[in-house]
């Protein structure tokens, strides 16, 4: 699934905000059985790739979420610096950044908004 590749340690914070923004669209024959991101009035959401015109796939709509502000703080960062030089190295174990992963999904959430607050300034 494409929240435990893109945010492993936040699958059960984000499967409840997720699987309402989907709907399965049933073939005949199920051989082309698909999921897609439902958008207004339920209709399938267009991908916002340069060039492409076809529905959004779960992994891109995973993906916007990372730039939402309720939800980017349950990510992994990627390790970049304000500056655009790279991180200092040091693990989150070292306190090199933000592990989330043993968290409730409550704490997690919580931590999240003060992250963000924080981050924001």
């Amino acid at each position: 699934m494409a929240i435990a590749k893109l945010a492993p340690a936040a699958v059960r914070l984000l499967l409840p905000h997720v699987l309402p923004m989907l709907d399965v669209y049933e073939s005949s024959d199920s051989t082309r059985d698909a999921v897609w991101v439902k958008g207004e009035g339920g209709k399938p959401r267009i991908t916002q790739k340069a060039g492409e015109t076809g529905n959004m796939g779960v992994e891109e709509l995973i993906e916007s979420m990372k730039s939402n502000t309720d939800f980017r703080g349950v990510f992994p960062g990627t390790g970049a610096t304000g500056s655009g030089a790279t991180g200092s190295g040091r693990t989150r174990a070292e306190g090199g950044g933000h592990d989330l992963s043993k968290l409730s999904p409550a704490e997690r959430m919580k931590a999240a908004r003060e992250i963000t607050r924080a981050e924001a300034g």
